[in-house]
């Protein structure tokens, strides 16, 4: 019940009297429209400048909680609460959309709308500090929602960080190019959100272990240069007999100028005497 596009050739088979068709290319109708029309988007956005790297935002190494926006049912919801609990269980909140037909580009949009204004106002079932927007694989037809102008924008002007895990590693949409980190699959999106938490312990001991290391040596040659320093020092008996040889030696000298002085004094004295009585 697919409906095709082929191109090729018309032939004849002369001996039967039927005709054939050579085909060179084969490809689903609608195909080669939507590309046209996903270049054409992508085109006037970029223009726009909504894909610059310099809007990303950075995603947080360890976040408190994690907002995701997918289907609840099916595989990816699963896949994704799975893998985060796996490597670091931490809250999630889930924010239920439809992820394909008519009605999922608006609902998508305006929840994402929804988590920002909820969150700047304080909701506790809104603040989150990274959002992953995942659905499954599908076809070209399937993946189109993504690359609607309206919810591109709206990742775009989000001010929680976007990371989007639209369908398999081949598929590209322009929620890719505008999400802050674009993820090849949902569980890739859930193994970029969080690190391992087993894997921090033992780096976080090791690093201790290293810290511990590195504050015993700096005792050590602290201690070693303080002993180096002591040793250096005189012994105080040394200082206080040094300085009682000064003193004797001073008070030998002070002695000795009281000696004289006195005898220069009885001297002049005696002159003055014998001058007065000349008199």
């Amino acid at each position: 019940g697919e409906k095709v596009l082929i191109y090729g050739k018309v032939t004849t088979y002369s001996l039967q009297s039927k005709y054939q068709i050579t085909i060179d290319k084969i490809e689903s109708e609608g195909e080669g429209s939507l590309l046209k029309k996903f270049e054409e988007v992508k085109l006037r956005l970029e223009k726009e400048g909504i894909f610059d790297q310099k809007y990303k935002k950075r995603i947080p190494f360890l976040p408190n909680k994690v907002g995701v926006i997918t289907s609840e049912n099916g595989v990816v919801i699963k896949d994704i609460i799975h893998r985060i609990s796996d490597r670091f269980p931490l809250e999630i909140i889930i924010y239920p959309v439809s992820v394909q037909g008519k009605g999922c580009v608006q609902q998508i949009s305006e929840i994402i709308q929804k988590i920002n204004t909820e969150c700047l106002k304080g909701n506790k079932n809104f603040i989150v500090d990274v959002l992953i927007l995942a659905r499954g694989g599908g076809s070209l037809e399937d993946l189109m929602p993504f690359n609607e102008e309206i919810m591109v924008k709206a990742i775009f002007n989000s001010i929680i960080p976007i990371i989007s895990a639209i369908g398999h590693e081949t598929d590209f949409t322009l929620s890719d190019f505008v999400a802050d980190l674009r993820a090849p699959t949902p569980t890739a999106a859930a193994e970029f959100v969080v690190p391992v938490k087993k894997e921090l312990n033992i780096k976080n001991y090791e690093l201790m272990q290293r810290l511990n290391k590195a504050i015993f040596r700096l005792v050590e040659n602290k201690n070693l240069n303080t002993q180096n320093l002591y040793n250096q020092l005189p012994e105080v008996k040394t200082l206080i007999n040094q300085k009682f040889q000064s003193l004797d030696f001073i008070e030998v000298k002070l002695i000795n100028l009281t000696i004289n002085f006195l005898k220069e004094s009885k001297n002049r004295f005696k002159d003055i005497i014998i001058s007065l009585d000349t008199k």
